[in-house]
C-alpha cells in the first residue's frame, strides 16, 4: 500500500502541476483524477499481482442501482432545504435560458426545460462522467479499500480511506491564492461531505465486491451536485455558506446518510469484505 501512495501523491504532483500551470484546460485535470487509477495499476504490475484483484466484476444489480440513485435522494435532500428554508434561490433564471437556448427549447415552458435537463444529463450525463470517475475510482476503492481492509473493520476503512481521499483533494483549493477563512471553511465542509461518502462507498464496495459502485455513484453525485442543483440554485451574498460541496448544507446531509452505513458496515461480516488477491 505504500507503494501505491507514493506513486499516487508523484503522479498527482506532476499532472497538477500541468494543469494548473498551463491554464487549467479539463483534460488536464482529467489526468490528475486518473492518478490514484495509474498508480494503482503500476503497483500492481510492480507487485506481480492481478489486476482482476481491483474488482471489475459487476456483482448484484441492487448495489448498482444504489450506488446511481442514493446521490438523487441526498441531493434533493439538501437543496430541498436550501430552498425551502430561503438560503438560496430556486431557479437560477440566467442558467434556465442558458438550457432552453442549448436544448433548443424555446417557447418550452421553464420547467420542462429544467426536467429535459435533469433527465439528459442524470442519465447520459453520468455515463459521460463515469470515464472520469473511474480513475479515481479504481485507486480509492479498486485498491486501496481492499487493502485496507486486510487489517481494519468496514467503518475503519471507511474513516482511513476517506481521509486519504480528502487530502488528496486539497491542492484543489489552494488554485488561485493561500489560504483564507473562507477556503478553511469550504475545506472543512467538504472533507466532512467526502468521509460521509466514503462510509457508504466502502459499505458498497465491499458488500458487491465491485469497483463499479463506486463509479456510479461518484459520477452520479458529480453531476447532480454540480450539473443540475447546484447551476439551478439562484446565488446571492451568502448563499456560499449553505450550497455545493463546500457549503454546510449537503455535507450534513450525507454525513447523516454516511452514519446509517456507519451502522450496517458494523453488522457486515468478514466474509462481505472485498478479497485484493483475488
Amino acid at each position: 500500500m505504500t507503494l501505491f501512495l507514493v506513486l499516487t501523491v508523484l503522479l498527482s504532483i506532476v499532472t497538477f502541476s500541468v494543469y494548473n500551470s498551463l491554464g487549467g484546460y479539463t483534460l488536464y485535470l482529467t489526468a490528475f483524477m486518473w492518478s490514484p487509477g495509474f498508480a494503482a495499476i503500476l503497483t500492481l504490475k510492480l507487485t506481480k499481482r492481478s489486476l482482476a484483484s481491483l474488482g471489475w466484476n459487476w456483482g448484484d444489480w441492487r448495489y448498482q442501482w444504489e450506488s446511481y440513485l442514493l446521490p438523487i435522494g441526498y441531493v434533493a435532500a439538501a437543496y430541498l432545504i436550501i430552498w425551502t428554508l430561503g438560503l438560496a434561490g430556486f431557479p437560477n433564471h440566467a442558467f434556465v435560458e442558458r438550457l432552453t437556448e442549448r436544448y433548443g427549447l424555446q417557447g418550452i415552458a421553464p420547467a420542462i426545460v429544467i426536467a429535459v435537463h435533469v433527465i439528459m444529463t442524470g442519465s447520459l450525463g453520468v455515463v459521460t462522467y463515469a470515464g472520469t470517475a473511474l480513475g479515481e475510482e479504481i485507486g480509492w476503492r479498486g485498491f486501496l479499500v481492499p487493502e485496507l481492509a486486510k487489517h481494519l473493520s468496514i467503518p475503519q476503512v471507511g474513516l482511513v480511506a476517506g481521509l486519504i481521499w480528502a487530502l488528496w483533494h486539497v491542492p484543489l483549493f489552494l488554485v488561485g491564492g493561500g489560504i483564507d477563512r473562507a477556503t478553511l471553511l469550504a475545506l472543512a465542509c467538504f472533507t466532512l461531505m467526502v468521509l460521509g461518502l466514503s462510509m457508504i462507498m466502502t459499505w458498497l464496495r465491499c458488500v458487491s465486491g465491485s469497483l463499479w459502485t463506486g463509479v456510479w455513484l461518484h459520477a452520479s453525485h458529480n453531476v447532480f451536485v454540480q450539473r443540475i442543483a447546484t447551476p439551478l440554485t439562484e446565488s446571492s451574498e451568502g448563499t456560499d455558506l449553505w450550497i455545493d460541496e463546500t457549503g454546510l448544507i449537503l455535507p450534513l446531509v450525507v454525513v447523516a446518510l454516511g452514519l446509517v452505513y456507519w451502522r450496517r458496515a458494523k453488522s457486515a461480516t468478514p466474509t462481505n469484505s472485498p478479497s485484493p488477491d483475488k
